[in-house]
């Protein structure tokens, strides 16, 4: 018969040593908050979990509510930070509810969520078929610096765990430190936990003496050792930044598996979220975020930044282009240097090149704009060219107004189109041109002061500055 199964999170506790006014579990770690990661852990091992709370509560229940998992999430409350077994009492309440008879509890902390799922399912297998009221994961370091350290007699069995604070020298010398994860059997997690003592210097209720309560009624503790890389937990911005590099590998490695090409994989940052179709390209330096899609044989060059935006089919994206909530349709070639803000949307085949910017336009099949342009709220027709230097002046001050464009226009370069304004299908802009009513179909615009020419002027004009001087 198989027993049932709880997770808890311990997320109460603060870190002064991120030197942040945010919860350390509210840091992002590849486009998700770190407590997103936790819960994803902790749901490989069951779909109950507690989250015990307690410093900024109100801000990681809301984030927790909003990732919608697909599971039984309760709260519970450490209102006193007085230490991890502390904080595991404080779970029972709501754990209770569940009226569970024989079950497992498994114990995180909310910072370490680098278990690979199957270190977790060799975990529980060995914690159910030894049939120990209590194991917990170690790993072994050269110096395992402020970690507790695993006690062990003649035989090779652990007896207890020093937290490094309450250590000897001798003890301080072990290798081989505690991982911070434990299964322990619900009824001796209840009946054990109330004799934990604060008798040290930290006065802190430790989880820990949990082993040497179990040995001392000759109740069995199984261990796992792990590698070191998977105990890992974020107390300081720079262990943030290794755990978010070790993800980083872990996602691109899974990419690059089912064929997508990374010229320079450790130099590439891909979102949780993200998805990728197959032959991707991505080229150094390129950082892919939130909820985008890249759609098969795109190819995102160097330095570019692609933000909950679509990329379509065999697309082309030069280098250092940035794409914030933005739609790419099937062969485009965007950049390099392009921009393409909030609500651009482009067909297939669009052409948007250097140095041009795009803003909450729709720019249709075959549409160009190349060069050195400005297109915000507008609607471009199908096959229409817009020159270098072109403007959309969109904004007056107050409101923003709309440029739409039909089909097969053709912009002049350096040319300004004050909106609002429709430019008929077929219609061509002289270069130049400042537009500020609405062209016919098929007629050409052209809007510019006669050219004056005063001959021999230039050097006069030369001379009388040089006897001003």
């Amino acid at each position: 018969m198989s027993r049932e199964r709880v997770s808890l999170v311990l997320a109460a506790g603060a870190s002064t040593r991120m030197k942040s006014k945010k919860s350390k579990l509210l840091h992002n770690v590849l486009g998700r908050p770190a407590i997103y990661w936790a819960l994803d852990q902790a749901r490989w091992f069951s779909d109950r979990i507690v989250v015990v709370v307690g410093h900024q509560r109100d801000e990681l229940m809301k984030v927790v509510a909003d990732y919608h998992l697909d599971v039984d999430i309760k709260f519970a409350t450490q209102t006193e930070q007085k230490g991890t077994a502390h904080a595991v009492q404080s779970a029972f309440h709501e754990i209770e509810k569940w009226k569970l008879q024989d079950a497992d509890v498994f114990i995180m902390g909310g910072d370490a969520f680098l278990l690979q799922r199957e270190t977790l399912e060799e975990f529980s297998r060995v914690h159910q078929t030894t049939g120990s009221v209590l194991s917990l994961m170690t790993a072994v370091l050269d110096d395992a610096g402020a970690y507790g350290r695993i006690i062990r007699n003649e035989r090779g069995q652990i007896e207890r765990i020093v937290e490094a604070k309450e250590a000897s020298r001798a003890e301080l010398a072990v290798r081989e430190m505690n991982a911070g994860f434990y299964c322990a059997d619900w009824n001796f997690l209840r009946e054990t936990l109330q004799s934990v003592s604060n008798s040290n210097r930290s006065k802190e209720f430790y989880l820990t003496d949990l082993v040497s309560l179990a040995r001392s009624q000759n109740r069995l503790v199984q261990t796992l050792t792990i590698p070191y890389q998977e105990s890992l937990g974020i107390n300081t911005q720079e262990d943030l930044a290794l755990v978010a590099s070790i993800f980083q590998k872990r996602v691109n490695s899974y990419w690059m598996s089912i064929g997508t090409e990374m010229l320079s994989p450790s130099t590439v940052w891909i979102d949780a979220d993200v998805e990728l179709g197959q032959g991707v390209c991505l080229e150094p330096g390129v950082i892919l975020k939130g909820q985008t899609k890249i759609y098969s044989d795109a190819r995102i060059g160097a330095y570019s930044v692609i933000e909950n935006s679509e990329i379509g089919r065999s697309s082309v994206v030069e280098a250092y282009s940035h794409i914030k909530e933005a739609r790419v349709g099937a062969e485009n070639k965007i950049g390099p240097y392009a921009r393409l803000r909030p609500g651009a949307i482009l067909d297939s085949e669009v052409h948007v090149g250097n140095f041009v910017e795009i803003k909450k336009s729709h720019l249709g099949e075959g549409a160009k704009a190349n060069h050195l342009s400005y297109v915000g709220d507008s609607t471009i027709g199908k096959r229409c060219n817009i020159g270098a230097g072109t403007i959309t002046c969109n904004y007056d001050g107050f409101h923003k107004y709309e440029t739409v464009l039909g089909d097969g226009v053709f912009v002049g370069s350096n040319s300004s189109l004050v909106a609002p304004v429709t430019i008929g299908s077929g219609a061509i802009i002289g270069a130049g041109s400042v537009i500020t009513k609405d062209v016919d179909s098929n007629a050409i615009a052209l809007e510019r002061s006669d050219q004056r020419e005063l001959k021999g002027a230039a050097e006069k004009f030369r001379q009388r500055k040089k006897r001003e001087h």
